[in-house]
Parts: C-alpha cells; structure tokens; sequence
C-alpha cells in the first residue's frame, strides 16, 4: 500500500536524528487502524521485543531500520499515539508528596515536551564525560530501545559496561567500573539521564488538600500502549454498526480506516440516524458500545 494513501502525521522525536545515520529530525507516523488495535490487546505478545518490533514497523512509514531507535523516540511515537487515537486527556490518580492524600487530575499527552539534552553526540554518535574524581574520559552510546529491553534486568554496572565504548580513548580498556568511586558513578548516572533523548514526563499540580504544589515524574518503561482484551467487543462492535449502517463502506475500507476516522463517522451516523428517525436519546446504546477501556493507569 502506498504510504500517502494511508492518515498519517509527521512527529518530532527527541533525538531530533543525531543518534542516527539518516539524521531524520522527524518521522512519518501511521495512524492507528484495526491491525494494530488487534496486536495491542495482545498484550502478552507486546510485552517481547518482537511484538514491539512488528508494531514499529506498522505504524512507521519512513525507510528506516526500527531497532535502532532510541527509547525517548519510541516514547514520543507512544505518547503522540494515544492522544491521537484515544484522545489526549486522561484521568489519573497522583499522591501529594507533602501531605500524602490522593488527588484526582486530569493530564493531557500533547503537553508532555522533548526535553533538552545538555551535549550533542559526535560524528560517530558517541557521548562523551569527564568523571569528577577519577579523570577519567568515558565515550558512551546511548543504548536503542531493543537494547535496553535486553538490559532493563541488568544491574546499573552491567548496564554501563554495555553502553560505554571506550575510557581514555581506549577500545580495550581494562578499567573496572566496580571500582568507580560513588562520586564518579553518581555523576555518570546523571550524565546519562541529561543527555539521553526523550520527553520530560514530570508534570505539576496543586493538591486540592492542602493547597501546596508538588510535581510528579510518571515512568517511562519499555511497554508501549497496551489495550485490555475487552477491547475487543468494543472493536467487533465499532466495525460492525459501522458496516451495517453505512453501505458505501467495505470490509477493507474499515480495516484500513484509523480509529479517529471510524469513531468521527460513527458519531456522524448517531446524528444523521436521529434527524430521519426523530429519535432523541435512543443512540445510548450505540455510543455504549464505543466506549473502551484504555487500562491506562498511573505508573508508578
């Protein structure tokens, strides 16, 4: 299928190219249709490398190679997707971190930013720092998405002696990072959080208790947007009134159709059904059907 005859939207990514070879500051990313609603209720699947992988490939349509995207890219294509597809605000629960009691807020994806990365990587997309007590100078590549999947159960040393290409210009170094002082490990574990591209998730509030402001940062794991199994009625439903009230529009038509689009024709249908019907509240239960539950929760 020609990648122009499907919706689409150009999104900026963190790392705005410079970790990549095709310095691509944004890219073309596919709207959400029923293939790949019907991956992300899989969510045993989505939970391995390979079922983020396929999802990757369907959704972006620029000649890329996926497993080479960062975290805070893939992050950014995960945010831009379920404002786009699901809406952009969602309710959550927050804990105020001076007097302990549950708020409930509401935040709203397209308000999360890219956050500014202190240094640009080289030619050879390395990074480099200066440990404060050792001297010593560390060349590092941030590590992909895939990458950091295989690493997520690693200890932080391990995960270092994966990431780091070279201390003192040296390829062969024989440095034992075990050994690094808690200064100088510190300062690499902040080095590394400033300078690895992605959005800033902390976000502000006000306590409704007691009236103080307090920020809380949600996590950024591995996991990609994920839908419940139930969601499958919601889907089967969707297509199937959309299909029998419309009959312009194939089987085909609705498998390539974002969700966006299937939902804004299905609401123009309630309306064009009450003004021949007369009906005023009798949509209740086609809108029912609509609903879905997201699952999306606060992270913790």
């Amino acid at each position: 299928m020609d990648k122009f005859s499907q919706e689409f939207s150009m999104v900026n990514i963190p790392s705005k190219g410079e970790f990549y070879s095709h310095k691509k500051e944004f890219l073309l990313i596919k709207r959400l249709t029923p293939k790949e609603e019907r991956l992300l209720m899989d969510n045993q699947f989505m939970k391995t490398a390979e079922g983020l992988e396929i999802l990757l490939k369907s959704i972006i349509l620029d000649d890329i190679d996926v497993k080479e995207l960062l975290s805070g890219d893939v992050q950014a294509i995960s945010l831009y997707t379920m404002s786009t597809s699901f809406g952009d605000s969602t309710e959550i629960e927050t804990l105020c971190s001076h007097c302990q009691k549950k708020n409930t807020n509401i935040i709203l994806f397209s308000e999360f930013k890219i956050k500014n990365i202190k240094q640009k990587p080289d030619e050879n997309m390395i990074i480099h720092a200066t440990l404060p007590v050792s001297g010593l100078k560390v060349s590092i590549r941030i590590p992909n998405f895939f990458d950091e999947i295989k690493l997520s159960k690693k200890t932080f040393v391990e995960k270092l002696e994966n990431t780091i290409v070279a201390i003192n210009e040296e390829k062969d170094y024989k440095e034992n990072i075990k050994n690094w002082s808690i200064k100088d490990s510190n300062y690499i574990k902040k080095f590394l959080k400033e300078n690895s591209p992605g959005v800033d998730m902390s976000r502000s509030f006000k306590c409704a208790h007691c009236s103080k402001d307090y920020t809380k940062e949600f996590s950024s794991d591995h996991n990609f947007l994920t839908l419940p199994e139930t969601y499958q009625d919601v889907l089967d439903s969707e297509m199937a009134l959309l299909s029998f009230h419309n009959s312009g529009i194939g089987w085909n038509d609705i498998n390539s159709m974002s969700i966006a689009r299937r939902r804004a024709i299905l609401r123009k249908t309630i309306e064009i059904a009450k003004k021949f019907n007369g009906q005023k509240d009798d949509e209740s239960g086609i809108k029912n059907k609509m609903k879905y539950a997201s699952g999306r929760t606060e992270s913790k």
